[in-house]
């Protein structure tokens, strides 16, 4: 199923999956973010993080995954001195990341067996699907490359776009590594949770080839801090 983007005045279109109430969910989400924008402030974050909490709810794995990859995602951005707008788009991006994941079908996300080609692109598309909805708030512009890009590889083969290196945004490969251990370190329906020590592991294997070296460096200090 396709509909015209609430988000956007620009007319695009995205896939919306299968779920008969996908598009009231997206429009409900939409709505309370367009509320938040409009009052800003100091309660801006809090607000979003009732969102993404929601939004949450609405995903297979139900466990507040997005409020934690936010939280992480601000630690870091300290360690590695981002400026406070720098901070502010990485916040917002990594707790709005997987926004278009409810347009997938849950059996998609919770699948036990490899998918299908076809089945992969279907779930790879909560990226740009997330980001098309979203990028009608002109206020949240610069957290959406961070949104786009956090399935990009430091080699230049991950997706949508296969940006390489230092092209993907600072905001994005910082998500990337948090988005990836959080998902490790808990339990999904495919597979049972990695221990700390075997999920930092992977992420040093994959330093240079899926992740920023620097920023996965950073990560493991950060977790030897007790931050994480």
């Amino acid at each position: 199923m396709a509909t015209a983007d609430p988000g956007s005045d620009r007319g695009r279109t995205y896939r919306t999956g299968g779920r008969k109430d996908t598009v009231s969910e997206i429009i409900h989400l939409l709505t309370q973010l367009n509320e938040a924008i409009k009052e800003g402030g100091k309660g801006l974050s809090r607000k979003l993080r009732l969102i993404s909490s929601e939004l949450d709810q609405k995903i297979p794995y139900r466990d507040e995954h997005s409020v934690r990859v936010a939280d992480t995602c601000l630690n870091m951005g300290d360690l590695l001195r981002l400026s406070a707008e720098e901070k502010k788009a990485l916040e917002i991006a990594a707790l709005l990341h997987d926004f278009g994941k409810i347009g997938v079908e849950e059996d998609l996300l919770t699948m036990k067996r490899r998918l299908s080609p076809d089945e992969r692109r279907e779930v790879e598309e909560h990226v740009l699907r997330g980001y098309y909805i979203l990028d009608g708030f002109p206020e949240i512009a610069k957290a959406l490359r961070g949104l786009k890009e956090h399935h990009e590889h430091w080699d230049g083969l991950g997706y949508p776009e296969g940006l390489r290196g230092e092209k993907i945004s600072i905001q994005a490969r910082i998500i990337a590594v948090v988005d990836a251990f959080d998902a490790m370190v808990t339990d999904r329906p495919y597979r049972t949770r990695l221990s700390r020590n075997e999920a930092l592991y992977r992420l040093k294997e994959s330093s240079g080839r899926h992740f920023d070296p620097k920023v996965v460096a950073s990560f493991v200090r950060l977790v030897e801090q007790g931050k994480v």
